[in-house]
């Protein structure tokens, strides 16, 4: 019955080991060293939880993508339902050089916030979680091709199967290099027997969504600023781009990208020569 006691306690210590990875998707790697002290007292239907949660030398890495997090930290306190987070960091790709000082080299992430379990009484359910991000020079990708370095904040709030996302992000830096368009292509009159998608091909029945499935809904608000120093190169071309655009989203799977972005000091290489490029404007209305 909920008025039932419960009791117990749990001390963990775990060394820096990668078998984190086993948690995260192929071809990515996790690293971290973790110790907790928790106690459980209380009933079933109101246990009341108190103690500590650390991690020292969390790392995400995944070499495809370029992104390289290292030298994580976690500190987390557990009172009665609640979890409070009072310090969650990150360092950007290139922080784990040897250096020497190498404090504002890939930048920080810190995240602070809340998560805490709704009673079974109330009218919101399950979990309220809310979540404090703030993006310093942070490095988020470091592929030649693909560098990207990003300030600013953002906030979550997740409550009653509602997402909602608010923020601005600001590109310090950041390179595109576009591949070159030589892969050879078939032609549209080629149809090839079996591949997804084709409107030809049989295709798997969906599931009959019933009345326990609660699909999350998000609110998502994101302004985007590409800077002063957002290059883009290849296909002949050679700008920067400058401009707003704003990200938002009503469902997980349809994202929306609105605003102009419009080229600065750009050229383009075409039939042997080099062409400046006296206007260029590139638009987004909807889909990415």
């Amino acid at each position: 019955p909920g008025t039932a006691p419960v009791g117990g306690s749990l001390q963990l210590d775990l060394p820096p080991m990668d078998a984190w990875s086993v948690l995260a998707p192929p071809g990515w790697r996790m690293r971290g060293a973790m110790n907790a002290h928790v106690n459980l007292e209380g009933t079933v239907a109101e246990p009341k939880w108190s103690g500590t949660l650390q991690a020292n030398d969390l790392a995400l890495r995944s070499l495809v993508d370029g992104i390289d997090f290292s030298q994580g930290r976690f500190e987390a306190r557990l009172h009665d339902q609640q979890l409070d987070i009072s310090n969650f960091s990150l360092r950007g790709a290139g922080a784990s050089g040897a250096r020497g000082d190498n404090s504002a080299v890939g930048g920080t992430l810190n995240i602070t916030g809340s998560a805490q379990l709704q009673p079974a009484n109330t009218t919101r359910n399950g979990l309220h979680l809310q979540l404090q991000a703030k993006a310093q020079a942070l490095r988020l990708s470091a592929r030649p091709d693909r560098r990207v370095t990003v300030s600013g904040n953002l906030s979550a709030d997740w409550l009653n199967d509602r997402l909602t996302v608010r923020g601005a992000l600001l590109a310090d830096q950041a390179l595109f290099t576009l591949p070159e368009d030589s892969t050879p292509r078939l032609g549209s009159d080629v149809v090839v027997r079996g591949a997804p998608g084709r409107d030809d091909q049989p295709r798997a029945t969906a599931r009959t969504a019933t009345s326990t499935d609660r699909a999350p809904q998000i609110d998502l608000q994101i302004d985007l600023d590409p800077g002063k120093d957002f290059q883009v190169r290849g296909m002949g071309v050679d700008t920067r781009l400058v401009g707003k655009l704003k990200l938002s989203a009503n469902n997980p799977t349809q994202p929306s990208l609105n605003g102009t972005l419009r080229t600065v000091d750009g050229t383009y290489r075409a039939y042997g020569q080099r062409l400046d490029i006296e206007r260029g404007l590139i638009r987004f209305t909807g889909p990415p």
